[in-house]
């Protein structure tokens, strides 16, 4: 009973009463778990407070959506467990789910975020797990996770005064694996250790100037292929069961996408 009053779930598909207002829902979970928690200040951290005494039957995707997650945060929950969170939600209202979540996490709570929508859990997550065929094959975060694949790194400079000598310095580097000049534009493939500031300092160092420049880094996604194609799943020992950096250096915000090329969602 301890740990259940100590975690909050939103899950992936759930029913509410049609007939029963906002603030009835709410006080039936408070009831449930015996908190202390007012209905109107939780409607409030959802962004509900005008809908308190409104039907469930009138609302929209969204708003049930916040609902069933205001649900989720009675008894101020030291765990929130997120299953598709954002699952029917038009970009706007995936936006400011992510901003609930953000400023929960904010107050102190550890968040652990389902999802099979790569863009939402790079813009949310800390630290990621992966499963492919129910097997957990990577933890770490996103930094982590490229630093472990082949997966490149794209380094596009806009320099002056570049030329042949400049890119033949650069392309002697270890940590590169191809470099091409076109006018202007200097664009640098960096191996899965290259240095971005490295090559900057070298392309300084060679006489060109560096007027700006804009990394081009693999998505989640293509971590996600890169960690759920045969033949490249991380050995179980190989996996980061440390503590990686979080917001603030305390509670995290984590995520476990469950999906294999050939299994079940």
């Amino acid at each position: 009973m301890a740990v259940h009053d100590r975690v909050g779930i939103l899950p992936d598909r759930y029913r509410l009463y049609d007939s029963h207002t906002a603030q009835q829902h709410l006080e039936l979970v408070i009831d449930t778990k015996q908190a202390t928690d007012g209905p109107a200040e939780l409607l409030s951290r959802v962004g509900l407070s005008e809908a308190i005494d409104q039907d469930v039957a009138t609302f929209s995707q969204g708003m049930t959506q916040r609902l069933a997650l205001a649900m989720a945060l009675v008894g101020d929950p030291d765990l929130l467990i997120l299953d598709e969170p954002s699952t029917g939600l038009d970009p706007n209202g995936a936006r400011q789910m992510r901003e609930i979540i953000q400023e929960e996490n904010d107050r102190g709570t550890t968040v652990f975020f389902s999802s099979h929508i790569m863009e939402q859990v790079e813009a949310i997550c800390d630290r990621v797990a992966i499963i492919n065929r129910g097997r957990l094959v990577a933890v770490d975060s996103i930094e982590g996770l490229r630093d472990a694949t082949e997966t490149t790194t794209t380094l596009t400079v806009t320099v002056s005064g570049a030329d042949d000598d400049v890119v033949a310095t650069v392309r002697a580097r270890e940590d590169v694996t191809s470099a091409s000049l076109a006018g202007d534009e200097f664009v640098v493939t960096l191996a899965p250790e290259g240095s971005k500031f490295g090559v900057l300092q070298a392309i300084d160092a060679a006489g060109a100037t560096v007027e700006d420049f804009s990394l081009d880094e693999s998505s989640l996604e293509d971590l996600f292929v890169e960690y759920t194609t045969p033949g490249q799943e991380v050995e179980p020992g190989e996996l980061d069961s440390g503590g990686g950096d979080s917001r603030g250096g305390g509670p995290e915000t984590g995520s476990a996408t469950a999906e294999s090329p050939e299994g079940d969602r």
